[in-house]
């Protein structure tokens, strides 16, 4: 069996940037949360009418911008003519396109791409968004997620270097299954459901663990603790300075018992 792709961790990444505290999925929440001390960010995808990735995570867009319709039903350009920060009281923050997002991080850190589309109605989208971050030389530091599956096997055809995270709304029974039946190299079950022995199956059937949402401070430590390899976060400036206060411990660090990944590895 070919050996899964890695993630350096532990690694601390922006729910929707610094979405605690600027508009989520913007430009600016991904500068923030790089500028905070996060490793990368985590953003979602979706298509705009004219085929083009767009940075957002509703179908629909009136939560986040105030416009009625769907996503799905405006061209890039129209998008971009959308305030996606005035409900957050930033005004004049646009619809980011992939390729912005991708420019923001680049050479500051990982981009995890969560594709909110299904592969029943985009079958094409992770092959798509692969290309974009390729024509941006970003390859090398992408993840692409998703809660459908069927996307993953597409994703690692087209770009078996990068890491694929098999999202699950709740933890999986079976990690090591879960690992075998997506091909995934990193499984993402929600913080609640991450624990010493879940990293430790997953990381025995050679794979990683990303958690979602962590943004208690006592949650976060423990989840470093039970050697959690990717947490997200929405408040990355104060769970930055927690990572940096538990590399930087004397001794061997919780969590990181042999066969567990540590930082730069």
């Amino acid at each position: 069996m070919t050996p899964r792709p890695r993630v350096a961790g532990p690694l601390l990444l922006g729910h929707r940037g610094a979405s605690a505290d600027y508009p989520e999925n913007t430009l600016a929440a991904f500068a923030a949360a790089l500028d905070a001390g996060a490793g990368g960010v985590e953003l979602d995808v979706r298509l705009s009418r004219d085929g083009v990735p767009v940075v957002i995570h509703d179908a629909g867009l009136a939560r986040t911008t105030g416009v009625p319709g769907l996503v799905a039903e405006r061209t890039r350009a129209e998008l971009a003519g959308l305030d996606a920060g005035a409900w957050r009281g930033r005004p004049g923050e646009p619809v980011p396109t992939l390729e912005e997002a991708l420019t923001v991080v680049a050479g500051r850190g990982v981009t995890a791409i969560e594709l909110k589309e299904t592969a029943a109605v985009h079958p094409g989208l992770a092959v798509t968004v692969l290309e974009v971050a390729e024509r941006a030389g970003v390859l090398g530091s992408v993840l692409i997620l998703a809660f459908d599956h069927a996307h993953l096997p597409a994703a690692r055809r087209r770009a078996p270097e990068v890491p694929t995270v098999a999202l699950t709304a709740d933890r999986p029974a079976d990690p090591a299954e879960l690992l075998a039946a997506t091909g995934a190299a990193l499984i993402g079950p929600p913080a609640g459901g991450v624990d010493a022995w879940l990293c430790d199956a997953v990381h025995a059937a050679g794979g990683q663990v990303l958690a979602w949402t962590v943004d208690d401070p006592v949650r976060f430590d423990e989840l470093l603790a039970a050697g959690c390899d990717v947490l997200v976060s929405n408040r990355p400036a104060l769970m930055a300075d927690r990572l940096r206060r538990w590399s930087a411990a004397p001794g061997p660090a919780p969590g990181r018992a042999a066969g567990r990944p540590s930082a730069g590895r």
